[in-house]
């Protein structure tokens, strides 16, 4: 699952940063949302806390992004992927009541964008993606019209298409999953669903495992 600010679902937040020691007007309004206190999000989190050193993992981020010190200790704690995720879960489920556990799995604070901005003062027009919600983003990229298209073509270069037939079941367990926030698109579930499997098959090691979810 995508962390909060970057389009994960409100579910998410249980892969948010401590609010005591960094602000995040994503997690206030999600929060907001789901009619969690902070004072009640950080208490939960608090009482799930498990501590490697002054690592805690209950504030530990979504696979989805690269954590050094994520991976030191759930390798320390010698906690399995699955392990961590199940332990995830549990807090969630103290934190969201079961009646809006759907709706937490369902909706999402944050989209991202493809924005076109004109800094008044020099005239310019800058365009940029960002992650937001119509009242505050953040910009992850600021493209420079020369460089974009040779940008675009660079990271073609370093993939390659693959076209597979599946039936319409399966599709339909695919959109399913986008629509709930679990891959960005179509192509998104299927890399991360091969990195899953081909992880279990050839069972790399934790670090090298994690770092496979750099999206």
């Amino acid at each position: 699952m995508p962390p909060l600010c970057q389009g994960g679902a409100l579910a998410s937040i249980v892969f948010c940063c401590n609010p005591e020691t960094k602000e995040c007007a994503f997690l206030d309004t999600a929060l907001k949302r789901l009619g969690i206190s902070k004072s009640k999000f950080i208490s939960v989190m608090k009482k799930h806390s498990f501590k490697i050193g002054d690592y805690d993992l209950a504030f530990a981020p979504s696979l989805e992004q690269e954590d050094p010190e994520r991976d030191k200790a759930l390798m320390s704690a010698k906690m399995s992927l699955t392990s961590f995720l199940k332990y995830k879960f549990d807090i969630l489920q103290e934190l969201i009541p079961k009646e809006k556990m759907d709706y937490a799995f369902k909706n999402v604070v944050v989209k991202q964008y493809a924005l076109q901005i004109l800094d008044i003062e020099s005239r310019k027009v800058i365009r940029a993606l960002a992650f937001g919600d119509l009242q505050f983003f953040v910009v992850t990229e600021i493209f420079d019209e020369h460089k974009l298209k040779k940008k675009l073509l660079g990271k073609l270069e370093k993939t390659e298409y693959v076209a597979a037939r599946l039936p319409p079941e399966l599709l339909k367990r695919m959109d399913r999953a986008v629509e709930e926030g679990l891959a960005k698109s179509r192509s998104d579930l299927i890399r991360k669903a091969l990195v899953f499997y081909l992880s279990s098959v050839e069972k790399p090691q934790l670090g090298t495992m994690l770092n496979k979810f750099k999206t």
